[in-house]
């Protein structure tokens, strides 16, 4: 069964995940399903956690694996270079309530991923979404008329970054064929309407985009006059089944946004919407 745990382990890939709780669920999955004998009890021995119902607990969010025990999982599954360090980080991220701290750890996971990646594209794509400058100078390109350049735009930028910042964010942008820069004019031209992610970083690129966003939703209460900003908030109480239909509307109003933004004529300025729906308790215990 080990053997068959290691093999599993490679195929599914931990670097594909932004939860370890999520690989030890596909991992149990899998075998469970060539295995109907296979309970909890023999994964955490597979393990080397000891005869317990350990996995049960961490897999339904109900303990949290420890860095020691990460280091034992680690070895009994065969994760070796950037497939350990991703893991320990999931587990090190997992275990960390400093926020401060989490962004660190969460930076060195897509730093990780980065490695593990093959393709140029895909590790190009998870580069844009690692930072928050690079979406908003690839929309900033059409909003600035004329002859434009990497000291140009950086005056324009609200929290500032430097020109040498923004020229790194214009060369990433065009070798992923989303700008291009005429050479007559010497103004940047957006290639691509949109950018649209590659489905290898959909678990990892929006985490780190939207931690960056919201990172900037914060300090736009200081920075930024009341009427240029609109941050609002609100704590209601639902039913589980109400929580799609929140979703939902939360969808339809972004779809309405973009269409409204696609009719405008031109534009002069680049702003950022979040929509944020999260749990404020963890759901109640059968009894």
């Amino acid at each position: 069964m080990s053997r068959l745990l290691t093999k599993l382990a490679q195929d599914l890939n931990i670097c594909d995940y932004v939860d370890y709780k999520l690989f030890f669920r596909a991992l149990y999955e899998i075998v469970k399903k060539e295995h109907s004998h296979f309970t909890y009890i023999l994964f955490t021995e597979e393990l080397g956690l000891g005869h317990s119902n350990l996995m049960n607990l961490i897999v339904n969010g109900q303990r949290k694996l420890s860095r020691k025990n990460a280091q034992i999982v680690v070895t009994a599954l065969g994760l070796v270079l950037e497939k350990r360090r991703y893991f320990l980080r999931l587990v090190e991220l997992d275990n960390s309530r400093n926020i401060k701290k989490r962004t660190e750890i969460l930076e060195k996971i897509i730093e990780i991923k980065s490695e593990s990646i093959k393709d140029e594209g895909t590790r190009q794509q998870l580069q844009f979404y690692s930072h928050w400058l690079h979406g908003v100078v690839f929309e900033l390109v059409e909003v600035m008329e004329g002859k434009h350049s990497a000291e140009t735009l950086s005056a324009r930028l609200i929290p500032h970054a430097g020109a040498d910042e923004v020229q790194k964010s214009l060369d990433l942008l065009e070798s992923m064929a989303l700008i291009r820069r005429d050479p007559e004019t010497e103004q940047y031209i957006k290639v691509q309407p949109h950018f649209i992610m590659d489905e290898k970083i959909q678990n990892l690129g929006p985490v780190a985009f939207h931690n960056k966003m919201i990172d900037l939703a914060k300090d736009s209460l200081v920075r930024s006059e009341e009427e240029k900003r609109d941050i609002s908030s609100m704590t209601l109480a639902v039913p589980q089944e109400g929580i799609a239909q929140l979703k939902a509307m939360v969808v339809s109003f972004q779809e309405q946004v973009v269409a409204l933004a696609e009719k405008f004529q031109s534009t002069d300025e680049v702003y950022q919407i979040n929509v944020q729906l999260f749990p404020l308790t963890a759901k109640a215990k059968r009894k």
